[in-house]
Parts: structure tokens; C-alpha cells; sequence
């Protein structure tokens, strides 16, 4: 494994490569957290099988604020980053899986980058653009509404870790908090309420993408009603995959489970291509 500091046109990001032959797979986390949340999935048999890669997204964790916000702290915004370390990664074809914002930000990367083979979705219900899109895909928590707040004290800090993941995780979930660019969550909802986003809903109801929705049991953002009503027209397994006894990190906390998941949704869609490919 080694680490990567690249320079892009939104600053420098960071991240790790497994430099696996397989598959890439490009895990991107969610907001006000870092690439630290997928260890499990680094270490794990994944990384012997793909080429596993992480990265933190401008404005969070060990990569640069960004150098324009505006231009930057949007879902188009970071997933032109994304595509610039793709590039200067010199990756052609990956899978992508994304966690709550990361998932966003995976949706938003397929519509404009042809070499997106297979997604996997955590805690990302696939909205429409605008406000009304928004509540239409998640449920009401208080969380959500302090995910929007470039300035959070010790106590919001608290609660919004908490409600990401459960203990052993919660120490590590508030220093993200606190080390994240404050205008990367205040511009991020100002923009996503502007409608400043592809249809996902769209996308994953007429894209031929693979899809996978591996949820915990118990996640508080998401709307799981919303979810099953989906027409998505390519969905591994045909509906969500729900791990017990698992919140909104399922990758943390019920890792083997997650892996699982994972591992077995990427080896279908790998037999698919090499079906294809004969």
C-alpha cells in the first residue's frame, strides 16, 4: 500500500492505493469525515483482490481546503476532483463505492465519466435535484440539519458523530467533524437546495450501470420506503441489501458483513463483463 499526495486543480488530495491488479475499486467517504473510515475495507481481502484506493475529499481530512470553495464544495465540484485523481492515477475503469455524500459524489462521477463499471451505495438514497428532492429521499433527523452549518460546538460535534456511527468510532468521527472545512458543508447544502446536481434518479432508473445498495439495518438518514420504490434498472439482487445491527456506517460497524456484500456484488458484475467480453 502506499500513499498519494496529487496536486489538482481544487488543491492537493490525498489518499492510499493498495496497488492490487484487480478491479479498482475507488471508495469515496461521506461529509465531514475522512478516507480513515474504509481501514477495514483497505486491510480486508478486498485490497488482495482489487486494487483498492481511498482518498479524502477536498476540504477534509488530510487533503487541502479547497483552493476556489464555490467551485469546489458542490457534487459537480468534487466529482471533477475525483476524475483528476482517476487521471493522474492513469485508471481507466473502476468501481465505485460511496458512502452517504461519497455516494453523491459517485452518482454525480458516472454521469460524466464513461469508466464507472459498478457502484455500490451506503446510506445514499439517489434524489432528485432541488430541496423538494432532498426530503422526498431522506427522513427527518436533527443531524442532517448541523451537517449544513459551517460552525459546530463541541455538543453538535458530539451528536453528529454519534448519529454517523457507534462506539468504538465516535472519537475518531468528531476530530474528522472538527477537522473539516466548515464552508465545505455550508456551500455543499446551499448548492445541493440550488438543485446544483445531476438527476440521480434518473440515472439509476435508465443506466445500464450496476448498482448495489448495502444499508445497515438501522440507518437514521436514509428513507428506506423511499428506497424500495425506486425503479432502478439495474440493481444487484433486485432490492437494498440490509446488514443488521448496523447504522449509517455498516462498513465500520458490521465490517465481515459489509466486505461480504461488497466482494460478491463486484465478482457478479466481473462475471458479467467477462460474459460480455467473449
Amino acid at each position: 500500500m502506499r500513499d498519494f499526495a496529487l496536486s489538482t486543480s481544487h488543491g492537493k488530495i490525498v489518499g492510499k492505493d493498495s496497488g492490487g491488479h484487480g478491479l479498482p475499486i475507488l471508495f469515496l467517504h461521506g461529509n465531514s469525515a475522512s478516507q480513515d473510515v474504509f481501514k477495514s475495507q483497505m486491510e480486508s481481502g478486498l485490497a488482495s483482490k482489487h486494487r483498492v484506493i481511498t482518498l479524502d475529499l477536498p476540504g477534509h481530512g488530510g487533503s487541502q481546503d479547497a483552493v476556489d470553495p464555490q467551485r469546489t464544495y458542490t457534487l459537480p465540484g468534487y466529482a471533477d476532483a475525483v476524475c483528476e485523481v482517476l487521471e493522474a492515477l492513469s485508471i481507466k475503469r473502476a468501481a465505485l463505492a460511496g458512502w452517504s455524500l461519497g455516494g453523491h459524489v459517485a452518482l454525480e462521477v458516472a454521469s460524466r465519466w464513461a469508466g464507472v463499471a459498478a457502484i455500490a451505495l451506503t446510506g445514499t438514497p439517489p434524489a432528485r435535484p432541488g430541496m423538494e428532492g432532498l426530503m422526498e429521499a431522506f427522513q427527518p433527523h436533527p443531524a442532517f440539519g448541523l451537517l449544513s452549518q459551517a460552525h459546530l460546538d463541541d455538543e453538535q460535534i458530539a451528536f453528529v458523530a454519534r448519529a454517523m456511527a457507534s462506539e468504538p468510532y465516535v472519537a475518531d468521527f468528531q476530530a474528522a467533524i472538527r477537522r473539516t472545512d466548515g464552508q465545505a458543508r455550508q456551500i455543499l447544502f446551499a448548492s445541493l437546495a440550488a438543485g446544483l446536481a445531476t438527476d440521480e434518479l434518473d440515472f439509476v432508473e435508465n443506466s445500464d450501470v450496476p448498482i448495489a445498495i448495502i444499508d445497515g439495518e438501522a440507518e437514521p438518514f436514509s428513507s428506506a420506503s423511499f428506497l424500495e420504490n425506486v425503479h432502478f434498472k439495474s440493481l444487484w439482487g433486485g432490492h437494498p441489501a440490509r446488514i443488521a445491527q448496523a447504522g449509517h456506517a455498516p462498513f465500520l460497524e458490521s465490517s465481515r458483513a459489509y466486505n461480504a456484500h461488497l466482494a460478491a456484488f463486484l465478482r457478479e458484475v466481473e462475471a458479467k463483463q467477462r460474459r460480455l467480453a467473449a
